[in-house]
């Protein structure tokens, strides 16, 4: 299995985000959210995330392939739900085309062949509290064959794979984080560890002499998986932690 599985992460920005009386804080760099809001109407969009390009490049969301299953679920905290979130297409003149309700803000959906571009959004019925965590976005038929564990404490995502054919035991990947939405290839493995930094804590010390701890929380010492990267600056955090590891 050769595919990618995205994280989402709510941008530091108010941009694409119902700022009227909202009260929004930031973690460090793991990248949760506390939003507060007591006037939120019914029907607001709390927060936005799109493929529509921005200027010259591509919006935060990734390109998805037309008529093909994919999954997404949002981490929240909150003490009782009162939102929901909702996949869009829309046309080249920004016209809706379709939408999918997700009430348990997890579920399915497909894009269609019509639609230049699509978003996801948190939608208000009554919410006042709540704490964004993170979303995955991955294919459905991925989603049905791992299981995924996202610690945003240590910056890590372990993706297993339930599929008995594949023979590949472990890797290792380093990834650089940016502000909103990540791709985490997948290297075929049964058992996948993703470690995620902003490009300031690649470049710290400080930063690189925890990742020995963070790969063995998950794996005990004497296991030695194989270490990849697909970012050429962190071909040196590559090369040290395998000389340590």
């Amino acid at each position: 299995m050769m595919t990618t599985i995205y994280l989402l992460l709510w941008p530091r920005t108010l941009t694409q985000t119902a700022n009227d009386g909202t009260q929004l804080t930031f973690s460090g760099p793991a990248g949760s959210v506390a939003w507060h809001n007591d006037l939120a109407s019914p029907g607001t969009r709390l927060h936005t995330w799109s493929s529509r390009p921005v200027g010259t490049g591509w919006g935060v969301l990734p390109l998805l392939q037309p008529e093909t299953d994919y999954y997404i679920a949002m981490a929240t905290q909150l003490e009782k739900q009162a939102m929901y979130a909702a996949v869009e297409d829309y046309d080249t003149a920004d016209n809706l085309l379709e939408r999918t309700d997700l009430p348990a803000l997890a579920g399915s959906f497909s894009s269609t062949p019509a639609s230049a571009y699509y978003t996801i959004s948190l939608i208000n019925m009554h919410q006042v509290d709540f704490t964004f965590l993170y979303g995955v976005l991955m294919p459905a038929a991925v989603h049905e064959q791992v299981t995924m564990q996202v610690n945003m404490d240590q910056q890590t995502v372990r993706v297993v794979n339930t599929d008995a054919s594949v023979t590949q035991p472990r890797r290792l990947t380093l990834v650089r984080r940016s502000a909103g939405t990540f791709p985490l290839p997948l290297a075929g493995a049964r058992d996948e560890l993703f470690i995620y930094g902003t490009s300031e804590q690649w470049a710290t010390d400080q930063w690189r002499a925890q990742l020995t701890a963070k790969v063995r929380a998950v794996w005990p010492a004497g296991i030695t998986p194989p270490i990849i990267t697909g970012d050429a600056g962190l071909t040196a955090c590559r090369d040290a932690l395998t000389a340590i590891l």
